[in-house]
């Protein structure tokens, strides 16, 4: 089994995104302000935390002892932009209407989604395996 421990460059990194949850939390709990705009703010430090979250795990080869969570969070990335986009027009207009229509950005994230099912119903040896022999995220197959 090839791991590789938790540097002191994965320490600070895993306290970035420790930072970034505790930064969430008291943006939804505070009750002065912008609360909707905090919200979507708090939204968006969750998913860039998760993704830090993931970084470490690939980096510190935790896939190889946790394999099940391989791939999980990559659609969280996609949502991003999404929720930055909802953040500012909250905060520059006074009446934010949700519409429907701006479901629509979530489509790459169903997408990608739609496409890994079947990956995530493999074997944890499979999974390991595809980490090693593919390193890239989980891709349409277009030929």
């Amino acid at each position: 089994m090839i791991t590789q421990g938790l540097d002191w460059i994965a320490a600070i990194t895993l306290f970035g995104g420790f930072q970034g949850i505790v930064l969430a939390v008291a943006l939804i709990a505070s009750p002065r302000g912008n609360r909707r705009a905090n919200r979507f703010l708090a939204l968006f430090l969750i998913a860039f935390s998760v993704q830090i979250f993931d970084y470490i795990y690939v980096y510190t080869q935790s896939y190889i002892a946790f394999p099940h969570v391989l791939y999980l969070s990559d659609f969280f990335i996609l949502a991003v932009p999404y929720l930055f986009y909802r953040y500012v027009k909250s905060l520059t207009q006074r009446r934010l209407k949700f519409d429907w229509k701006e479901l629509f950005h979530f489509t790459p994230s169903i997408l990608y989604i739609i496409n890994a099912i079947p990956f995530y119903f493999q074997s944890s040896e499979y999974k390991i395996q595809y980490k090693l022999h593919y390193p890239q995220p989980l891709t349409f197959d277009i030929e």
